[in-house]
């Protein structure tokens, strides 16, 4: 049912287009963390007892990122590469609950804009189906998911991180933004049907 309704699962070929300048180096934000993750049998750990448990369900790897900057939204901007996926997410009901975070929500189509959130489906970066992985820092949020019912999963969690771990600011002309630490999340479900 649920291939249905996210539709099946969509491997990327070389001859697709990935925005090349936001997955070029992918796995270099944080290489120790990605090396940890390809050297470990099960593919994926929890790195952090007490960060993976802050999210519900919760999530088999993730850390904070040191050396890189945080992310400063004054506005949602999601930047995605195809219209088909554009209606996808305004559909979601995860893209409504971030217009409660307080700040504009906007989907773009396509660009390399900083202070972004960019959406990816791409199946090399995430293998299993259903995983996703998220990356925050140096100015742009990158959510990769395996097809859409990953970046669906990837958004939930980008909502629970900015309500866990958001600071909220206002400037002198009372518009509100949102800055989020780096981190990096990957996770994949348990079992084949989440509730």
């Amino acid at each position: 049912m649920l291939n249905s309704i996210f539709g099946k699962r969509k491997e990327k070929s070389n001859s697709e287009s990935v925005p090349s300048s936001v997955v070029q180096n992918y796995f270099e934000f944080d290489a120790e963390y990605y090396g940890r993750v390809n050297d470990n049998s099960t593919g994926m750990d929890a790195t952090s007892h007490s960060f993976s448990t802050s999210f519900w369900p919760p999530i088999r790897r993730g850390q904070y990122v040191q050396g890189k900057n945080p992310v400063v939204l004054k506005s949602l901007e999601f930047i995605v590469d195809d219209l088909e996926l554009n209606g996808f997410i305004q559909g979601s009901d995860v893209f409504r609950n971030f217009s409660a975070l307080g700040v504009d929500v906007k989907i773009l189509k396509a660009g390399n804009k900083e202070n972004s959130i960019h959406l990816v489906i791409d199946a090399n970066i995430c293998p299993s189906e259903n995983s996703y992985d998220l990356q925050v820092g140096n100015n742009q949020v990158i959510v990769v998911g395996a097809e859409r019912q990953g970046l669906l999963y990837g958004l939930y969690t980008l909502l629970q991180t900015f309500k866990l771990f958001s600071e909220q600011t206002k400037d002198g002309n009372g518009q509100l933004s949102l800055t989020l630490p780096a981190l990096v999340i990957s996770d994949r479900p348990d079992v084949s049907q989440r509730a």
